[in-house]
């Protein structure tokens, strides 16, 4: 099961909780084996990984190459919509025995099952998912999906032996000088950055691992000033400097700045942001990203990126935004810290570089806002992306994060919930995501139940299940118990997979949780 796979991981130094929790969370996002999110998320490389398979399969792993060209009497051995379903590939066979590419976690009767059907014995081994899925499109033709061309686009580019989410020992230098920092490396020390422009440079410098060209810009007033640039030219910093721009002559930057929404796609032939490329050089780009950085709601700087004639890569989109997230945060924080060790000083504007801001900054609300933040951070900007890699609207993401926050303070959360229709998945996700997981101590059943983010998940039914049982998976032992609190309570009971696995829990107190059942 997936749990065991990232309890070796965490156990062996690996990975850490935070990380195998991202991993989890994103893949009941966008499905698919944990091994491939967590290849996604950069927090293990593949031969590491592919040990850990084999460890948590008992399992041996796929031969190097086997499944590049596998023979086609090998290939036409099983239906290819029966080996699609299960996630195998058949790559070899010799005296009877039939070499058998299986993805993690394995159904144990299906060997069995498959010896009958090939009347042949079947050696299992196990192999990335990422790997099986493009071997059965070269040798069966089913077409992977884009994620997995992508990441074996990324892997290819740039193998990685040092991204291991164990691994937090000091970066020396710049992105580029360390061999490339994973995102929770650049949210870490952007989080924790002691001034706007270390905050601002981290990002830059995370954003150029992944597109040819970043610019950061700072919003001044009715201005959109120049603040840094990162590109294949080394005078950019230089020339980017010198730029100002209107917010009147780009629709595009100015939509940004005014929505606080990032923007994904082609630029207008005529708009005022091609002085930007222009200023550096640059030909127009296939595709562009703009990512709001925002300080108490309020758009104080963008990040400009482009990958020139290169198609611009949804899960690399994905990962600088994460970072983009962060920075706002940190920057607040900063001005906050400075407040909190001055008298207060009377209304006026702090200045962040070429960054002006206002030192009143709103309470913000709980758990409302707390709402918002795990939002952002578990819905990726283009995790819901079409063929092409265009982002969901941004105005159906805020719709749903709207209603989550309304239902965490209403009496009655179902009222808030009901009209989302086909996106309640979506804000089971957000909620299942914002689990308490025993941050608030030890708790019953009954006292768990009180908390606005089980009522609401309670609420929504059935409509909550497949966020749930995903989340039985979780390396927390916590949240695995209010999982199964709510598995109780939203699904067919007993007869539910996900709290049936759960009955036979390690940790004695979720197994009683999913008994009571």
């Amino acid at each position: 099961m997936p749990l065991f796979l990232a309890g070796l991981l965490i156990r062996a130094g690996v990975l850490t909780e935070e990380g195998a929790e991202a991993g989890l969370r994103r893949q009941a996002l966008l499905g698919g084996g944990l091994d491939t999110s967590l290849l996604e998320l950069g927090a293990v490389d593949e031969p590491t990984l592919l040990a850990y398979l084999a460890k948590a399969s008992g399992l041996p792993p796929v031969p190097a190459g086997a499944l590049d060209s596998p023979a086609a009497e090998v290939r036409s051995l099983l239906p290819a919509r029966l080996a699609e379903r299960h996630g195998v590939l058949p790559f070899a066979q010799a005296k009877g025995e039939v070499h058998l590419a299986c993805t993690y976690p394995i159904e144990a009767p299906l060997p069995d099952e498959l010896s009958f059907l090939v009347s042949r014995r079947i050696v299992a081994h196990v192999a990335p998912e990422l790997r099986i899925r493009l071997a059965m499109e070269s040798s069966l033709g089913r077409p992977a999906p884009t994620r997995f061309h992508e990441l074996d686009r990324r892997l290819a580019k740039a193998p990685r032996t040092d991204a291991l989410a164990g691994s937090h020992g000091k970066l020396e230098g710049p992105p580029s000088q360390a061999g490339g920092w994973t995102p929770e490396e650049a949210c870490a020390r952007a989080a924790a950055a002691p001034s706007r422009d270390d905050a601002m440079a981290i990002l830059l410098g995370f954003a150029r691992q992944h597109f040819e060209l970043a610019v950061t810009l700072a919003i001044q007033g009715n201005q959109i000033a120049g603040w840094d640039a990162l590109g294949p030219d080394p005078d950019a910093r230089r020339q980017i400097g010198a730029l100002t721009i209107p917010r009147e002559e780009s629709a595009l930057l100015s939509l940004v700045v005014e929505s606080g929404s990032p923007y994904l796609g082609p630029m207008r032939a005529d708009d005022g942001a091609k002085r930007l490329l222009k200023a550096l050089g640059r030909e127009p780009p296939r595709s562009i990203l703009v990512l709001p950085i925002t300080v108490a709601g309020r758009t104080v700087a963008v990040l400009f990126a482009e990958n020139g004639r290169e198609l611009v890569v949804p899960m690399e989109v994905e990962q600088v935004a994460r970072v983009a997230q962060v920075v706002g945060p940190a920057l607040e924080r900063q001005i906050r810290r400075r407040k909190s060790n001055e008298a207060p000083p009377p209304p006026a504007q702090i200045h962040l570089g070429p960054v002006v801001v206002s030192t009143s900054f709103p309470r913000p609300l709980a758990p409302p806002q707390a709402a918002a933040d795990a939002a952002d951070a578990v819905v990726p900007l283009a995790g819901r992306a079409d063929p092409v890699g265009v982002a969901m609207r941004d105005e159906e993401l805020e719709a749903v994060r709207d209603a989550v926050e309304q239902a965490l303070l209403a009496v009655d959360p179902a009222d808030r919930l009901r009209g989302l229709g086909s996106k309640a998945g979506i804000a089971a996700e957000l909620l299942v995501a914002l689990l308490p997981g025993g941050r608030l101590g030890r708790q019953t059943a009954g006292e768990f139940f009180a908390h606005p983010v089980a009522r609401a998940l309670e609420s929504l039914g059935p409509l909550a299940l497949p966020a749930l049982r995903p989340a039985a998976a979780s390396s927390v032992p916590a949240i695995r118990r209010e999982v199964a609190w709510l598995l109780r309570r939203c699904g067919p009971g007993a007869d539910d997979p996900a709290l049936a696995l759960l009955v036979s829990d390690e940790d004695p107190d979720v197994a009683a949780a999913a008994r009571g059942a």
